[in-house]
């Protein structure tokens, strides 16, 4: 489309319909905001001023009521969220701080989501893995960090065996720094901090989850946690040292990774997939019915995963209904139900 070599100047646009409603309309959207310091002042003078202004700079006016309406609603929107099981609605911050100084500046991307494990607290004490879909605004690590602890305060797991033991709260930033991880949150997120034992399983929830997105292999990245940027955590205390993963020692015997709790699958051939700690051995898994009758069994086929876990994976063919697998291995069970239909 041509566009007029000409610019108009600001402020001589005809007194139009659409002016007048644009204006109106946000006159009144500012002033139903009673912001703190000077906004008022402000607002009242324009009002004042509207009368000596000539009708040929209408424009102005209604630009400066709109910019007093975005920035009284931009400083009275904080970014917390009750805690839900799905996650679609999730809001997800995106002026987390930058890592290290980079030479090439960063492409603003579309928000999309991406499959994120989060880790919960099973009945053991344990920590469990579910891959949650989080948005995520960008691909920088930044952005995957705010919105993988995003989700862990305010998304409850999807398996009703599993607790978190944060609150829900804000996170002010989370980056990555070398090998360091600086996550700070709002006091609120710490509700659940009535002991150590369950702010230990909280630790290790952040932990384990941030380090996942980002990526630990070797274990050496530290996680520094910060309540509203001071090192002084409840019950906690002030650490003298940063956290780091603690191998296998927090986590579950059995993991279920394929398919999750709930979940909904068409009737057929369904792939059961996880892993276990390599000393328990053969896998088996069961198939239970809605009275808990063993209806079928087969054995698990053991991946070697080249690390301290062992996977495995098994199929079974399934009828319409709502089923629960179980997975069996060395003694210690995990279990989802699945509706099959």
């Amino acid at each position: 489309m041509m566009m007029d070599a000409t610019p108009t100047p600001l402020g001589l646009e005809p007194d139009d319909e659409v002016t007048q409603l644009l204006r109106g309309a946000l006159h009144v959207e500012a002033s139903g905001v009673h912001p703190p310091d000077r906004f008022a002042d402000l607002l009242a003078a324009i009002e004042a001023d509207a009368d000596d202004e000539p009708q040929t700079r209408p424009t102005l006016r209604w630009l400066a009521v709109a910019a007093i309406a975005v920035v009284a609603l931009g400083v009275a929107t904080p970014f917390v969220l009750p805690r839900t099981s799905t996650p679609p609605s999730l809001a997800v911050p995106t002026s987390a701080m930058p890592t290290s100084p980079s030479t090439t500046p960063a492409t603003p991307t579309a928000a999309t989501t991406a499959a994120t494990p989060l880790y919960y607290v099973g009945r053991d004490g344990l920590l469990y893995r579910e891959f949650r879909d989080v948005p995520r605004p960008g691909a920088q690590a930044p952005d995957a960090l705010v919105s993988a602890v995003s989700a862990l305060l305010n998304l409850a797991p999807l398996d009703p065996d599993y607790v978190s033991r944060w609150a829900s709260g804000q996170v002010n930033s989370a980056t990555l720094v070398g090998d360091r991880i600086t996550v700070d949150l709002s006091e609120s997120a710490f509700a659940s901090f009535t002991d150590t034992t369950r702010a230990d399983e909280a630790i290790n929830q952040l932990v384990y989850t941030v380090t996942a997105v980002v990526g630990d292999p070797d274990g050496v990245r530290s996680v520094v946690v910060l309540v509203d940027g001071k090192a002084d955590l409840p019950i906690l205390g002030a650490p003298d040292n940063p956290f780091y993963r603690r191998g296998l020692t927090p986590l579950g015997f059995v993991w279920v990774t394929t398919p999750q709790q709930g979940e909904a699958l068409p009737a057929g051939n369904v792939d059961i997939t996880g892993e276990v700690r390599p000393e328990l051995g053969a896998v088996t898994v069961q198939v239970r019915d809605a009275s808990d009758v063993v209806v079928r069994e087969v054995d698990a086929t053991l991946v070697d995963g080249g690390g301290s876990w062992q996977s495995y994976e098994a199929g079974v063919t399934l009828d319409p209904g709502t089923w629960t697998l179980v997975v069996v291995a060395g003694g210690h069970t995990e279990s989802k139900v699945v509706v099959v239909s």
